[in-house]
């Protein structure tokens, strides 16, 4: 197996120091501080210090928002929340639901059928919901370019608030209230937000004017988790507190729609016959993957596993029993997923998204057909570029310098994700004291750097040595995440591997 051509990232060793002393922490942590973007010490204490919210009034026309908001449910309207048909829109809107119900609001949802009426507002639906006797709209991820569908709201009496996070036109809609933190004006310190993000601000917005019902601000965290989480948005500022706290509320089971969820996905069977598929032909320059049965709600999170271990742009389609696909597709850096996707429209019933990340609907028929031309697209992009699977790390450390204060300060930068990436350290030179294949496919190994005390360490699906080409005599270089290791009642360093070579193998 080929190892990955490993990319350190480079720092100022001045700046290094100086906020390792500054803050007392290592140079490691120091190091992951800097490729973060982290320039200064205030912005470090920021990262490393309990997370806050920024003024939800700072996002453009905040109050006109929350004003209408309340003058409706003051005067009994009913108000529609318009959401997209993906995990951030409907996320959003579920947001939405929760907080105004529990203000007593006549509310109701829209959701629009992805087949029948695409992305978007839409007219038939502006128009059935004006016959409905709806008088307030707002949407969620999506309305920021949508002139002629909200001036068709306002000629039929409907107000419309805009809650989306799209990059957006110069000239606004003619909504009441854009709020969009792309926005040319702007003041808002983040615009990393989702659409899900963006209504939790609208709520709390709400209840620092206006007072809260019985759906607490933090029951909706899980929410706005999913969605960060889906969206691909930058896991940094208040993405980093929404979705901490939000996978915590997760765990813990409260909301039982997604507790169902968890309960049907199925996500590690989906994940072993999805690899089943990619390991039982030759690697392609892109990889689509496509079954009946797989669970829609787990494709995307499928796609990125993929992606990650065999380093190709990758879609995975569920299809049902219509012979309707639809997935997501994920990507590595420098290969525009919506461009590829867009040289496939022919084949496509819908798609849409952004450059790292996209959803498709097609005809299963279709299937084999846009396999073969997206992985052709892939392929070129490949030989242009002369692309070569590329791990990037932080920083290279001794093995001492592995240490239980390290990984204590790596907590403190959680959750990682998009914009701020799980740390991989790399450290050269080492001895293998032993290793074995545990469960049939990973490879655990005990390693030593000179008279280092020795360390455990864990490759999930890496196989044995000899399947790398390597054997215990070979030195080894390791590039891994350190974590803590809880057995029989006691907590152990342990090296969870990202990959392994021959010393000295540049």
């Amino acid at each position: 197996m080929k190892s990955k051509l490993w990319v350190v990232r480079q720092v100022d060793p001045i700046q290094r120091g100086f906020l390792s002393k500054a803050l007392s922490i290592s140079s490691a942590t120091a190091s992951l501080l800097l490729n973060r973007g982290v320039m200064n010490v205030d912005q470090a204490t920021a990262w490393m210090s309990p997370l806050r919210t920024h003024d939800p009034f700072l996002i453009p026309d905040m109050e006109r928002a929350v004003d209408r908001l309340y003058q409706a449910m003051r005067r009994r309207e009913v108000v529609c929340f318009y959401g997209d048909y993906d995990v951030d829109g409907m996320s959003a809107t579920s947001i939405y639901l929760s907080f105004f119900r529990g203000l007593g609001a006549e509310v109701r949802a829209y959701v629009p059928h992805r087949l029948r009426e695409g992305y978007g507002l839409n007219e038939s639906a502006v128009r059935t919901l004006a016959e409905e006797g709806v008088s307030l709209l707002v949407t969620s991820d999506c309305g920021t370019t949508s002139h002629r569908e909200i001036s068709l709201a306002n000629q039929l009496g409907i107000d419309v608030v805009v809650t989306d996070h799209h990059q957006s036109d110069v000239e606004m809609p003619p909504a009441l209230a854009v709020m969009n933190p792309h926005r040319p004006e702007a003041q808002y310190p983040f615009h990393g937000l989702c659409s899900g993000g963006l209504a939790y601000k609208v709520a709390q917005a709400y209840e620092m004017k206006y007072g809260s019902g019985s759906a607490p601000l933090e029951s909706l965290l899980d929410l706005v988790a999913l969605a960060t989480i889906a969206d691909v948005v930058p896991l940094q500022d208040e993405n980093r507190l929404f979705v901490r706290e939000g996978l915590a509320h997760i765990s813990r089971g409260a909301r039982c729609g997604i507790r169902a969820l968890k309960h049907v996905a199925g996500i590690s069977r989906i994940l072993e016959q999805a690899l089943t598929q990619v390991e039982s032909r030759e690697l392609p320059g892109g990889i689509v993957l496509y079954a009946r049965g797989w669970h829609l709600g787990v494709v995307g999170i499928v796609a990125a596993r993929i992606m990650e271990r065999f380093h190709r742009p990758t879609v995975v389609i569920a299809v049902n029993e219509h012979g309707i696909g639809k997935g997501s597709a994920r990507t590595v850096p420098g290969f525009d997923l919506y461009q590829a996707l867009a040289g496939c429209r022919d084949l496509l019933m819908a798609f849409g998204g952004h450059p790292s990340a996209a959803g498709v609907t097609i005809h299963e028929g279709r299937l084999p057909e846009f396999a073969e031309r997206f992985s052709a697209t892939a392929e070129t992009w490949i030989r242009n570029t002369q692309s070569v699977p590329m791990l990037h790390l932080d920083s290279e450390l001794r093995l001492d310098e592995v240490t239980v204060q390290l990984i204590r300060e790596i907590g403190t930068l959680h959750p990682f994700g998009a914009g701020n990436p799980e740390p991989t350290f790399a450290v050269r030179g080492l001895n293998v004291l032993n290793a074995r294949v545990v469960g049939e496919k990973h490879l655990k190994m005990t390693v030593r750097q000179g008279g280092s005390l020795p360390f455990d360490s864990i490759g999930f699906g890496m196989k044995s040595l000899e399947d790398r080409g390597l054997s215990l005599k070979t030195p080894i270089d390791v590039a891994f995440t350190p974590e803590l290791n809880h057995w029989n009642g006691y907590d152990r360093i342990q090296l969870r591997i990202r990959d392994i070579r021959a010393a000295g193998c540049e």
